[in-house]
């Protein structure tokens, strides 16, 4: 007989598209960025960009002097420059034409009391000694790649100590330096860096791409990207900041344009915060996430104990982006292929936006202190554990996880990367109790270790919430070790019954655990009241023996008719059909809710899936 569908066309369908908010009240608040050209922010923190000069796309070149690079030589017309043979210093206030081929020489900029731009205009220079560029001192400089012109900085793979100063890029500057224009700048860092700014660094326009056996960019206090296309190969670290003497600075901003970076470490990287609002960021490093599995999704086998030993340490890590303090997705594209977490912060952690692609050899997101979702379309594709965090909360947005261990994970939990010491593991401190809290947004979890892992508290209040697997005994699709409580939304967790758990009988909203023989992934199971509505269908990825169900449409002293096999017509997301009938499946369970918490099948004792009351969640061996 055909049923009709209720929960699927309403709350569900409003869940995933709408991902509708609700009242978090732990989720800080992040001022946006400002109208384009003027300011924008990372955090707290602001970079402004100067009309003049910054976001200054043409430049007069009427009365620029002009620079002539000519193989061995230097020519210049127009005062403030310096040619004697191979090296051209630039040491007045101005605008400088730069064109030609430099084999083996150096531009130098000595000028500190003015600003001086640079427009290269199919300019070369490769040096024998030291940097390409090198500016010593002055206010500031501007980098300027005139349309249709290819440009190339490349040092040698020796450099002579300055003044006890490791001059260690092949552009290397001691003041604030800004690259615009509409050409394309190359820069080659044969030695080690590839730009290496001792103070702000901005990328307004242009197209970059940098090549270093070091580090690809430094900017010590900043680097913010506005706009461009920047590419980077590195064989440490793609992007980094590194000012740690100011809690100001030590930041790297992403606001637009295109960033892909290949690294052997760490992708992008700062001392204090990374903030991503817009444009497109794709970061493949490490060797990627294959350094851990060879799977295109994940592996049952005990590859995963393979990843990456040389990211055991903070100081030689590969993780996609990693920040000191707090990082930031708040808008844009965010691709990341990591051998270790794919994204990474020692203190706090904010997606509020953008669309994520994430696959690591380690954790997709992890937070030492607070992970908070509050928008976003988040992917993990492949991960050893999803999102951890002390203290995760999830208020909208859409989730999605596939993971060989923990799904999500507060403060370790009773996780396989605990008790396996991982190289790299995240560790908390054995004092901490984490928290998970879901308020809202869509979440879908695919994991073999527990789905929802919490050393500490479970509180769900709103939102979508499917756990689908594991299928070994020895996890739960829900683990926490103190409480779970549940007043509100929808949760559908499947996996196995040997330490499966329901909610506290505190819980203001019902739930079911059924426990059952084994049924196989791919069975359509089914549950429907007494008056024939679907509460939900679904058909499992695993093979399950564990059914745990909590919806606003279960109510006490009312009937529920569990079903299996059979055929849904309706749209299929994630196993869970949002849409469409139920019909010609067998009945493998009947039960009458009496209590907050009601469970059919196995031994209330078995596995500690019972709560004996408020708060409790015992399971042997814990």
């Amino acid at each position: 007989m055909q049923k009709k569908t209720w929960y699927s066309l309403g709350a569900l369908f409003v869940a995933i598209s709408v991902f509708v908010l609700s009242g978090c009240n732990s989720i800080p608040e992040i001022s946006g960025s400002s109208a384009i050209g003027e300011l924008a922010t990372a955090g707290d923190y602001h970079v402004v960009y100067e009309e003049d000069d910054d976001l200054a796309f043409t430049t007069e070149t009427e009365d620029c002097a002009l620079i002539t690079l000519s193989g061995q030589s230097a020519s210049a017309s127009g005062a403030g420059v310096l040619c004697e043979e191979s090296s051209v210093v630039i040491s007045l206030p101005g605008t400088y034409r730069v064109t030609g081929t430099l084999l083996a020489g150096q531009l130098r900029v000595n000028c500190p009391d003015g600003r001086v731009t640079l427009l290269l205009s199919g300019a070369s220079l490769r040096s024998f000694d030291g940097p390409a560029l090198y500016v010593q001192a002055a206010e500031k400089v501007i980098l300027y790649t005139e349309a249709g012109t290819e440009n190339i900085l490349e040092d040698s793979s020796v450099h002579t100590p300055e003044e006890n100063d490791d001059l260690n890029a092949a552009l290397f500057c001691r003041c604030d330096l800004t690259l615009n224009g509409n050409g394309t700048l190359i820069v080659k860092g044969n030695y080690n860096n590839g730009i290496n700014c001792k103070d702000n660094l901005k990328i307004t326009s242009g197209t970059l791409s940098v090549t270093a056996v070091g580090n690809g960019i430094k900017g010590k206090d900043s680097v913010a990207i506005r706009a461009g296309a920047v590419t980077v190969t590195a064989g440490k670290d793609g992007i980094k900041s590194t000012k740690t003497e100011d809690s100001q600075k030590g930041f790297v901003l992403i606001e637009g344009g295109t960033v892909v970076v290949t690294a052997q470490e760490d992708g992008i990287q700062a001392e204090t915060r990374v903030t991503v609002q817009d444009g497109s960021v794709s970061v493949y490093s490490g060797d990627g996430s294959d350094i851990a599995s060879s799977s295109a999704n994940r592996k049952t086998s005990g590859d995963w104990e393979n990843w990456n030993p040389s990211s055991s340490s903070e100081e030689n890590s590969s993780k996609g982006i990693k920040a000191a303090t707090n990082l930031s997705i708040r808008g844009g594209t965010v691709t990341i292929d990591a051998s270790d977490d794919s994204l990474h912060s020692n203190g706090d952690l904010l997606i509020e936006g953008g669309i994520l692609h994430l696959s690591s050899g380690d954790d997709g997101i992890h937070a030492d202190n607070a992970l908070t979702v509050s928008g976003g379309k988040i992917d993990i594709i492949r991960a050893y554990e999803g999102l951890e965090a002390l203290s995760l909360t999830v208020s909208s947005g859409q989730i999605r996880v596939t993971a060989f261990d923990d799904g999500l994970n507060a403060a370790g939990g009773n996780d396989q990367s605990s008790l396996r010491g991982r190289p790299g593991q995240n560790a908390f401190s054995s004092a901490s109790a984490g928290t998970i809290t879901i308020c809202g947004g869509y979440l879908y979890i695919n994991a073999e270790g527990d789905g929802i892992d919490s050393n500490g508290s479970l509180t769900i209040t709103d939102g979508t919430v499917i756990v689908d697997g594991p299928a070994s005994s020895g996890n739960g699709a829900l683990d926490y070790s103190q409480s779970c409580t549940i007043s509100g939304g929808f949760l559908l967790a499947v996996g196995a019954a040997g330490m499966d758990q329901t909610p506290g009988t505190d819980s203001l909203q019902n739930s079911i655990l059924f426990r059952i023989s084994t049924l196989s992934s791919g069975t359509t199971i089914c549950l429907i009241d007494g008056n024939g509505v679907q509460i939900f269908c679904f058909t499992p990825a695993e093979n399950i023996s564990s059914v745990l169900i909590s919806s606003p449409l279960i109510q006490k002293e009312a009937s529920y008719t569990l079903s299996v096999g059979g055929t849904c017509n309706g749209t299929q997301t994630d196993g869970l059909y949002i849409d469409g009938t139920y019909q010609g499946g067998t009945t493998l369970a009947t039960v009458t809710v009496s209590s907050s918490v009601t469970i059919f099948g196995g031994s209330f004792g078995f596995g500690g899936g019972f709560n004996p009351g408020p708060g409790k969640g015992i399971r042997p061996g814990r």
